[in-house]
């Protein structure tokens, strides 16, 4: 679906007879917000659905900072060098040509990270690794939604992801920012959000890769 689409698809769960509350500034922000709990829901199934990734070049270091570094995916969108990191996926160590080599363990907290051999923590803008190291680092990562949300006009045809048979769901969750401003709850709503859900849980757990769900992988 478009962003055109999915805005349709909210005024109609909506049925606003007072347009008050839909002026196209209310429902963008509204639908921003639904658009980023259906991204939370995806990654929790699949966290490489929305996969991006940078690569760090540490030099006899054992931080790095993301929002000064030569890489910058957090910090002043200005000076962003690629999409800003929303959650790692995972930190990988890789050679010269960009093979993996191994993957680095998250520690919980400064006082574990020293102790656990190739280990990283993210606190606040910076990477922390549990030695000084000179290596490339692969930076696996859930970028935040680049989709523009803010001219949602029928002429507005911007795609938003490869979920296109479950974008009513984005529209469904924009509908519960909406109904706590208005107090209008509605039950047949929230009873296709959660039927809606199940179908996009089953669709990432074993309907886009169903290969990969009909056997257990030897030790």
């Amino acid at each position: 679906m478009y962003v055109a689409d999915v805005d349709a698809i909210f005024i109609r769960f909506c049925n606003e007879d007072d347009p008050t509350f839909l002026d196209p500034a209310q429902r963008a922000i509204w639908l921003a917000r639904g658009y980023a709990q259906f991204r939370t829901f995806v990654r929790s199934y699949d966290p490489n659905f929305y996969r991006a990734e940078v690569t760090l070049s540490l030099v006899d270091q054992d931080s790095y900072n993301l929002a000064t570094g030569a890489v910058q995916i957090l910090g002043d969108a200005t000076t962003l060098t690629a999409a800003r990191l929303s959650s790692i996926v995972r930190v990988e160590s890789v050679d010269a040509s960009g093979n993996w080599l191994w993957d680095y363990d998250a520690a919980a907290s400064l006082a574990e990270l020293r102790i656990l051999p190739n280990s990283y923590l993210l606190q606040g803008q910076s990477l922390y690794f549990w030695a000084r190291e000179t290596r490339t680092i692969r930076l696996v990562y859930c970028p935040v939604s680049a989709v523009d949300w803010t001219e949602i006009d029928v002429t507005d045809l911007e795609d938003i992801d490869d979920l296109d048979e479950f974008h009513d769901l984005i529209a469904l969750y924009a509908y519960l920012f909406y109904a706590v401003t208005d107090g209008a709850s509605n039950r047949q709503v929230a009873e296709l959000r959660k039927d809606r859900e199940g179908a996009l849980r089953r669709y990432l757990s074993i309907g886009r890769n169903p290969g990969a769900s009909d056997h257990v992988a030897a030790a």
